[in-house]
């Protein structure tokens, strides 16, 4: 019986006899979502028998179930300390990473710039010196169409005449190979274009670029359009916005034309003035001209009818005069005629 017990614990040490299925656990997300053109992460930690012992390179391996085919059937997508060049698939080769320790029972994986035909059902494998396929808590894919924007952070107030940087960040936190950002503009002036790949904490990367340029008048109301392009994936995603550029009474363009428009309004003002008082003298000397003509017309009048009146006066006096003078001559001629015929003359 001790002979016996004794090569029971050698097989059993040597990974001949398996072990109770609940020795191996795994904990990872029964379903992930991504857009199309996006990574993801998923997050993933596993257990294995106390008897076991991993290799100084332990392998491990995610692996996607083939639908078409028997359940333990599958493809490998991506591997960890794997010597071989064509374990895995070559259409996930370069996209899907192995970013866990397996060392420290850390099985996560890292998908990037996601396909509509990554969809599917994908587990963990290992294969050190015990191998075993997480069936019982497979991770389901499932790809969406490409809908999250890129974000755009710009300066609270854009100022004309002041320089301005607009910075795009693509969707998604990537660790593969960075998708190309480029700006369009409804204007064409001078800029430049910076892009950088800063790296988290968790391994993924933020993708950004920024542009620079000097506000103008002429940017005012124009758009301005951030485009991301995922390689991969044959997808791409776009924001736009619209400028608000506020005019500057400090710039030299609004010091050289503040002056004009002052100067404009003043010139107005004193000819307007000017015109004014011209107009007023125009006025003025009109009514002097009338004023001036209606008076000498009434003097006129006023003399013409005293003429008349002085030419009435002297004729009656002629006739008086007249008639005095045919009395005085009548009388007188009576007078000499008595003296002539003498006292006692009959009177005729």
């Amino acid at each position: 019986m001790v002979a016996f017990g004794v090569i029971l614990s050698l097989l059993v040490w040597r990974g001949c006899v398996s072990q109770a299925p609940s020795s191996y656990t795994v904990h990872a997300p029964t379903r992930v979502q991504v857009q199309e053109g996006l990574c993801v992460l998923i997050q993933c930690t596993f257990t294995y028998p106390p008897l076991h012992n991993l290799s100084d390179l332990p392998r491990g391996y995610w692996c996607r179930q083939r639908p078409d085919l028997e359940v333990d059937t599958f493809v490998r997508v991506a591997a960890v300390n794997s010597p071989g060049t064509l374990v895995v698939s070559r259409e996930t080769a370069d996209r899907f990473q192995f970013v866990g320790d397996i060392r420290k029972k850390d099985c996560s994986l890292g998908i990037d710039s996601a396909k509509k035909q990554d969809q599917g059902h994908y587990f963990f494998r290992i294969e050190d010196t015990f191998k075993y396929s997480y069936l019982e808590n497979m991770t389901l894919l499932t790809i969406e169409h490409l809908t999250e924007k890129p974000e755009i952070v710009l300066p609270t107030v854009l100022a004309e005449g002041t320089t301005a940087r607009i910075t795009c960040t693509a969707p998604g936190r990537c660790s593969g190979l960075p998708p190309l950002i480029t700006w369009k503009e409804a204007w064409d002036t001078e800029h430049s274009q910076t892009t950088a790949s800063i790296k988290q904490a968790d391994g993924t990367q933020v993708h950004t670029s920024t542009i620079t340029f000097m506000p103008s008048r002429r940017h005012n109301k124009s758009w301005l359009t951030c485009e991301v392009f995922y390689h991969m994936a044959g997808v791409s995603t776009r924001k736009a916005i619209l400028l608000n550029i506020q005019h500057s009474i400090d710039s030299t363009e609004n010091n050289t034309k503040a002056p004009l428009v002052q100067e404009s309004c003043n010139n107005m003002g004193r000819t307007l003035v000017i015109g004014m008082a011209i107009g007023n003298l125009m006025v003025l000397s009109l009514v002097g001209i009338v004023a001036f003509y209606c008076v000498n017309r009434i003097k006129n009048k006023y003399k013409a009818a005293e003429a008349n009146t002085k030419g009435a006066a002297t004729e009656q006096t002629y006739e008086v005069l007249q008639k005095t003078q045919s009395e005085i001559y009548l009388n007188l001629d009576k007078g000499q005629r008595e003296n002539m015929a003498g006292p006692g003359s009959p009177s005729v």
